[in-house]
């Protein structure tokens, strides 16, 4: 059944308040039954993404537990959202991940990259160094080294 146009404004009105609710989930949240990173201490999702930067992961896993709890806390309904229009939420969730992905550290790993993994490296690392406009350019699934 299709929902009356005034829900999906109301639903539209919220994106840009999710992005930013996602981004934040990313960076804050903390699962206090894992492991210590040392970088990142609890904060689950932020010790993942700097493990992706170092390329010792390739696949973001949201669980939807964890936004789950994050939802009760802050009161965002970011899962109702995802679950009921999943498609633009993964981009937004994308989108999210990539502003909050570190820098790769002192233990980035290049034993384990392809020939045009290494390439593409050295691509993203030279449109950085010379000229920042270039490389907002670029679309990020372009650029994307990891999956959600």
């Amino acid at each position: 059944m299709a929902r009356p146009v005034g829900q999906l404004k109301d639903a539209a009105s919220k994106y840009g308040d999710h992005k930013v609710k996602l981004e934040e989930f990313l960076n804050q949240f903390t699962s206090h039954g894992a492991a210590l990173d040392e970088k990142w201490g609890s904060k689950k999702y932020k010790a993942l993404l700097q493990r992706v930067a170092n390329r010792l992961e390739k696949v973001v896993t949201v669980e939807l537990d964890d936004l789950q709890q994050w939802d009760d806390l802050n009161g965002s309904q970011l899962v109702e959202a995802l679950t009921t229009n999943t498609k633009r939420y993964m981009e937004h969730l994308l989108d999210a991940c990539d502003a909050a992905l570190p820098d790769p550290d002192e233990k980035m790993s290049t034993d384990d990259m392809t020939l045009d993994e290494e390439l593409m490296r050295e691509r993203r690392d030279r449109i950085r160094e010379n000229a920042a406009d270039v490389a907002s350019k670029l679309p990020r699934e372009l650029t994307r080294a990891y999956e959600l």
